[in-house]
């Protein structure tokens, strides 16, 4: 159970022939358990890191910091994530998972403000939170300043990274222009058939520079504004990959087909110029 929960797997696997043959080529006498009996040890190793979790919460706070963050799963489903981040007596960091439960919809404010509380005096937390970090989203920020009004003396910490992803994107503002470009770029190899000419043209490349063997080929990466580092690693796999992209242009150019050349030269005028690469 323990490797199930770990992988996030579902019980489903323990219906899976070839799961069953692993384990019995592992251990013939050993017999998986049904799924009845899974989900029964899972609430059993549940109420036992409960009890455990709230007498090393009681024995060993003094002050405890949180941290919170509202997302949305692929099935549309709203979810309100808190994590518990203290000091022992000794200095050494503690951080634990307090709860994850599905959040109705709306995401308003009063709920995510109602939600922090009920799960705070759960815990038995009230007289020991100092700090609560979140993004920067109205609604959570709304939703910490009427726990802070209403229930508790503490002070909201704005995400470090949510905060420079905003600066990054401020940033941006001001070259518009190669933005754009690398954005279309972006799209332009989004195109299973743009892919694959990319990956070719890194192997031609590679054996041009007499490589013996060339790692996986790269593919363009598309950033996410909430992830503050993403702009960074695509604006980078793009530089990467200007020596390719170049490639692809003149191959493209180089065609009979009309069709092939007015995509190498969409391709040619999206690629950075040497002194923009620089």
């Amino acid at each position: 159970m323990e490797f199930i929960i770990q992988f996030v797997l579902s019980l489903y696997i323990l219906k899976n022939q070839s799961f069953g043959e692993f384990i019995h080529a592992c251990e013939p006498g050993f017999k998986i358990p049904c799924e009845k009996t899974a989900k029964g040890l899972i609430y059993d190793a549940y109420d036992w890191s409960y009890k455990e979790l709230s007498s090393l919460l009681l024995n060993s706070v003094t002050a405890i910091h949180l941290t919170t963050d509202l997302w949305t799963a692929k099935s549309q489903h709203g979810y309100l994530g808190i994590t518990a981040t203290w000091l022992f007596s000794d200095f050494k960091l503690q951080e634990v998972l307090l709860s994850c439960n599905h959040l109705a919809y709306p995401h308003t404010g009063e709920v995510i403000s109602e939600e922090l509380f009920w799960i705070i005096c759960e815990w038995r937390l009230e007289n020991t939170v100092f700090t609560v970090t979140t993004d920067n989203s109205a609604n959570m920020v709304k939703g910490i300043q009427l726990l802070c009004n209403n229930y508790f003396d503490m002070k909201r910490q704005p995400c470090a990274a949510h905060t420079l992803q905003l600066s990054v994107q401020v940033g941006l503002k001001q070259c518009k222009a190669i933005h754009y470009r690398v954005k279309n770029l972006q799209n332009f190899f989004w195109l299973p058939k743009q892919t694959q000419r990319l990956h070719e043209a890194q192997y031609e490349i590679s054996q041009n520079e007499s490589q013996d063997s060339m790692k996986s080929p790269l593919d363009v990466l598309t950033d996410v504004k909430t992830l503050w580092n993403s702009t960074y690693l695509a604006w980078k796999c793009v530089l990467e990959l200007h020596n390719a992209m170049k490639l692809v242009s003149a191959s493209l150019l180089n065609k009979s087909d009309r069709t092939l050349q007015r995509e190498g030269e969409k391709l040619e005028n999206l690629c950075l110029s040497t002194e923009e690469k620089g």
